[in-house]
């Protein structure tokens, strides 16, 4: 029987460029919510709310693991909020990873690389970073593939 390989992935989510105004004087509030489509195992995160910009810096981290497997078909989708206090929450845009390329991806093996950008579809950008780490202590057993005679 092969054994799978787990892997963390920590999505740090660096800044925002450029996000649209949606508030008195230029500027919003702007928040994001992470959502994984990782299945039964899908996950929400959110940011702090930075006030008053249109270029936020939240240098948050949040980390997805899983087995290589899975994460290759793991999305995340980031959308971009302006939190009012008084009414609803003002949808600002929505970016997506997909962790196949950064599991696949040398380029993110390792440490310390420049922030790849996201393009919103309404407007900006937001910026992440996203180094992937094999666990090779922990260990899931898998079946083999069948053999067709």
């Amino acid at each position: 029987m092969r054994a799978a390989t787990f892997a963390k992935v920590q999505v740090t989510l660096v800044s925002g460029s450029n996000l649209i105004a949606l508030d008195h004087g230029g500027v919003s509030d702007p928040f994001v919510k992470l959502v994984s489509s990782a299945g039964p195992h899908a996950s929400k995160y959110r940011t702090r709310t930075i006030n008053r910009t249109t270029d936020p810096e939240w240098n948050e981290t949040f980390e997805y693991e899983g087995t290589m497997r899975s994460l290759r078909h793991t999305a995340l989708t980031l959308h971009v909020y302006d939190e009012d206090k008084l009414t609803l929450d003002d949808w600002m845009g929505a970016a997506e990873l997909d962790l196949r390329t950064v599991v696949d991806s040398a380029a993110f093996q390792r440490e310390g690389g420049a922030p790849l950008s996201l393009p919103l579809n309404t407007q900006g950008a937001l910026w992440v970073k996203v180094p992937t780490r094999p666990d090779p202590t922990r260990l899931e057993p898998v079946r083999p593939p069948a053999r067709h005679t």
